[in-house]
């Protein structure tokens, strides 16, 4: 319901031992063209650093890979209409 409808991959770091609780953002991707997801998506970090981002139940569903500086490596487009409720990225 925010004014802004736009979907993003985010990664926190958190530290339960401290009082007060915390949560630090380590890693943000927000798409361009930004994309909004009202329901399901994925992250998985890959092995070699990289983020793998579903993103879910789109009008035409999306999957992104991008490096830890933000590149785009991959994109995949997905025909509509489909739906992806989570994506992974396997070594063949």
């Amino acid at each position: 319901l925010h004014n802004v409808q736009v979907s993003r991959a985010v990664e926190y770091q958190l530290n339960v031992n401290s009082s007060p609780k915390t949560a630090t953002l380590v890693f943000q991707f927000i798409n361009t063209p930004a994309l909004f997801c009202n329901s399901q998506g994925s992250v998985q970090r890959l092995a070699n650093g990289n983020t793998f981002i579903g993103w879910g139940n789109t009008s035409a569903p999306f999957a992104t890979e991008v490096a830890p500086d933000g590149t785009k490596v991959l994109e995949i487009a997905f025909p509509a209409p489909s739906i992806s409720y989570r994506v992974f990225k396997f070594n063949g």
